[in-house]
């Protein structure tokens, strides 16, 4: 519960992969990911407008840490907060602890921009029926008013406090997880932090898209390297090393690495890091 698989396809002859959040509980039988259409999104689009039953694609094995460690009769309290569609592994965890661990609560701060875009709206109501006493919804909505200003905006360290004070003990929450845009992680992990939460019990991943995590500037007193400069480099992937020459104009080595023909896994650039987890042995590289 809480992984990612990247799917890859080839959509107007170009190889894309993207990494979604599996949505399914552990115990429900299939593994499930949701895919928001999104503007300008070459996947997204292609799976929305015209992917089919029956269809094969390549899957990645499951990866990432966003995971609760779930033991049954463990008595814990869950504080899950999400926004958009953050909400996929984080429904995971929830169905899954619920189901594994009856003795276990699990309370959802789930953050939008209106309420008929609530995704798995109704999914998340029938889970508070069935887990009567254990799951409880709030929902947190910045485009629609609300008589209570609680429930309305975006969820930040204000909403923090409020929903401390008056509906979730921050400080008993036995683990945190959050997963959405970096500004609600900061505020949520920081005001967790500054109730008393152990960090190593805040647990987040960050959700972006292509394009919108951007590498930090390099610092102007480093000397820009040349179109022409060139370095070596060598690749070891399951034990067959590759080398090749790579320009120094801030190209990335997955991309030359590709181009030099070695099948390196990857999901970096549809949002996810970590899958290829390289390890610099020799050199330097910047990240």
């Amino acid at each position: 519960a809480g992984q990612y698989l990247t799917l890859r396809e080839t959509i107007d002859g170009e190889d894309i992969r993207r990494s979604y959040s599996i949505s399914s509980g552990e115990n429900d039988g299939e593994l499930r990911v949701a895919i928001k259409k999104v503007d300008g999104g070459a996947f997204s689009t292609w799976a929305n407008d015209s992917l089919k039953a029956g269809h094969e694609m390549q899957v990645m094995t499951p990866m990432g840490n966003f995971c609760p460690e779930i033991t049954a009769g463990a008595k814990k309290r869950y504080l899950l907060v999400a926004a958009g569609s953050g909400i996929t592994p984080v429904i995971s965890i929830a169905r899954t602890v619920l189901e594994n661990d009856p003795t276990s609560e699990v309370n959802l701060i789930y953050g939008n921009r209106w309420f008929n875009t609530i995704i798995f709206r109704d999914a998340l109501e029938d889970m508070k029926d069935r887990y009567l006493g254990k799951f409880r919804v709030f929902h947190v909505l910045s485009a629609e008013p609300s008589d209570i200003s609680l429930f309305h905006g975006r969820i930040d360290d204000d909403k923090c406090r409020g929903f401390n004070s008056s509906f979730i003990d921050f400080k008993s929450m036995n683990e945190i997880f959050i997963c959405g845009p970096e500004p609600m992680i900061k505020a949520v992990s920081e005001f967790a932090e500054n109730v008393g939460v152990s960090k190593e019990n805040i647990h987040f991943e960050l959700f972006a898209s292509p394009g919108q995590i951007q590498p930090k500037a390099k610092a102007t007193s480093e000397t820009k390297a040349s179109s022409e400069e060139v370095c070596d480099v060598s690749v070891i992937f399951d034990g067959q090393e590759t080398s090749f020459k790579m320009p120094m104009n801030g190209m990335k080595v997955l991309d030359v690495a590709q181009r030099a023909g070695v099948d390196i896994p990857f999901s970096c650039k549809g949002g996810m890091c970590c899958t290829c987890r390289a390890h610099v042995s020799e050199g330097k590289a910047d990240m």
